[in-house]
Formats: structure tokens, C-alpha cells, sequence
């Protein structure tokens, strides 16, 4: 027997019968030793992980149950949900144009979702993105010469250089103090430190593409972003949240570093290696 709806939107959407969009996948992953569920939507590269609970709701939504059946089978289970959280997770959803029919005007009307965005962003004047173009296709072609540089070989490689280099500046730091307080400041360096963090910010953005990319993932987005009116590369790897293995989804995010610091490396080794001139400068 139902129970009579205590919560105002539960009422309001009781007879509708809510379904996942076509492009909505639902992926297992493990997260800190829970099970917890991946809402993939690929056409607009956004991802939201739910958890057990949740998933409960969002496995039904098929179209065939209206949401106060749902409500009953739900909490006949092991799994509870509220009318609240449940009308609240329809809700969620219809923002993130994750549903097969977006609930009724007066519905949205009524939470203030009207005005919802196609990526369910706030515009911020201070962080703004301009979508450039679409790597997906560069990256598929350039794999098999990059695919190389994530091997076991490459690992122990980066190893040696970064230790090499380490080594090289603790027994060398009075000099490179020196350096840096002699030249660090001048206008041309300035100039120069300036065309370096772009650049490495574009092998940045690269490497985080190239990784996703290498897992099985799609990255259909890079463009510039205007941090506080700097403009600075990005890209969007978001489709690491679908990985289901931690480590991956944590590579995904640390590649940039990695690859910085391999570069910086680099940079020591010859800095300390030639001699002062030119280069040095």
C-alpha cells in the first residue's frame, strides 16, 4: 500500500514514469573500498559517481514504473530512500539533461531549474573556457609514438633522470641560488619564464589527454581558459571518472606533474652541464 507523499516535489512528480537518456551509461567502480556507480554521459563528456543507494532508483529508471511504484519496490529492499531524496535525485538528473524527457515546465518552474545550462555551469568572469577544438582524432593517430613513453622502461628512466638530477642540485644549490638571484627578475627572463609556462602547460594538458586516451577513454575538448584573465591551456580528461581502476584514475591526474618534473629535470641537468653563457643565462 503506498503511503500518502509528505514531500511537495515527491507529490508533484509521483505519476511520472523517469528514464535514463540512450546516451546515459551506469559504470561500476570501486572507491575507497565502496562500490559506488559512474553516471557517463559521453555526448557532453560529464560524469557523476552515486552511490548504492542511489543506484537503487537509477537502475529502474526505465520508463516502464511510475516513481511512487519506485518509491515502494525501493524501500521494500535493503536499499531506503526518502521521497525527498528521491524527487531530489529526478531532479538532479533532469539538470543534467540525464533524462529521456525533461520534467514539466511548472515542475522546473517550481526548483528554480529553468534556467539550467546545457553543462550545468555558472558563468564566472573570472574562469572563463573557450572550446577550441576537438583532439580526439590527433590523439588516436599520435598513440602508437606516445604509447611508448607510459611503459615500464619509461618509468625507470624518468626515475634515474629525476634522482640524477636531484643529486646534481643538492651538491650544486650555492650555484644555483646564485643564478637565480643574479637573473631570476630581469625583464627578458620575465618574458621567457612567461613562453616556458605556456608551453608546459600544453605538454601538461597533453599528457592528461594521451593517458585517458591510452585507457580507453575520449577527450573531445581543448581549448583556453582564463584564469583571473591569464590564459591558460586545458583540456577535458573528465573521462577518467568513468576508469574503474583507482590507480588509472589517479595516473590521470598526477601525469601532468609527472611530466613537468621530468621536464624541469631536464632543464637542471643541462643548466648544471654547460657552461655559463647563453644557454646558462
Amino acid at each position: 500500500m503506498h503511503k500518502p507523499p509528505t514531500d511537495p516535489l515527491f507529490e508533484r512528480l509521483q505519476d511520472l514514469r523517469p528514464q535514463l537518456a540512450a546516451h546515459i551509461r551506469l559504470l561500476p567502480q570501486d572507491y575507497r573500498g565502496e562500490r559506488w556507480f559512474v553516471l557517463a554521459d559521453e555526448a557532453q563528456g560529464r560524469y557523476m559517481r552515486f552511490n548504492t543507494r542511489a543506484y537503487a532508483a537509477l537502475g529502474r529508471f526505465n520508463g516502464s514504473s511510475k516513481l511512487s511504484d519506485l518509491f515502494v519496490l525501493i524501500n521494500a529492499n535493503e536499499h531506503t530512500l526518502t521521497q525527498q531524496e528521491l524527487a531530489g535525485l529526478v531532479l538532479q538528473l533532469d539538470n543534467l539533461n540525464a533524462l529521456h524527457e525533461a520534467l514539466p515546465e511548472d515542475v522546473q518552474a517550481m526548483t528554480g531549474n529553468a534556467g539550467k545550462t546545457s553543462r550545468g555551469q555558472n558563468f564566472n568572469p573570472l574562469a572563463m573556457r573557450f572550446r577550441l577544438f576537438d583532439p580526439d582524432q590527433f590523439l588516436e593517430v599520435a598513440m602508437p609514438w606516445v604509447q611508448p613513453l607510459f611503459s615500464k622502461t619509461a618509468a625507470a628512466f624518468w626515475c634515474v633522470t629525476v634522482v640524477f638530477a636531484a643529486l646534481l642540485g643538492i651538491t650544486h644549490v650555492t650555484e644555483i641560488e646564485a643564478a637565480l638571484n643574479s637573473s631570476l627578475l630581469a625583464p627578458e627572463n620575465l618574458l621567457l619564464g612567461w613562453l616556458v609556462f605556456t608551453v608546459m602547460k600544453v605538454i601538461h594538458e597533453f599528457a592528461h589527454a594521451f593517458s585517458v586516451k591510452l585507457w580507453g577513454g575520449e577527450v573531445h575538448e581543448m581549448g583556453i581558459s582564463l584564469l583571473v584573465l591569464m590564459p591558460v591551456p586545458y583540456v577535458d580528461a573528465s573521462a577518467s571518472s568513468a576508469f574503474r581502476d583507482k590507480y588509472r584514475r589517479a595516473l590521470v591526474g598526477a601525469i601532468g606533474i609527472i611530466v613537468e618534473l621530468w621536464v624541469a629535470a631536464l632543464a637542471l641537468i643541462v643548466f648544471i652541464g654547460v657552461e655559463p653563457g647563453l644557454v646558462r643565462g
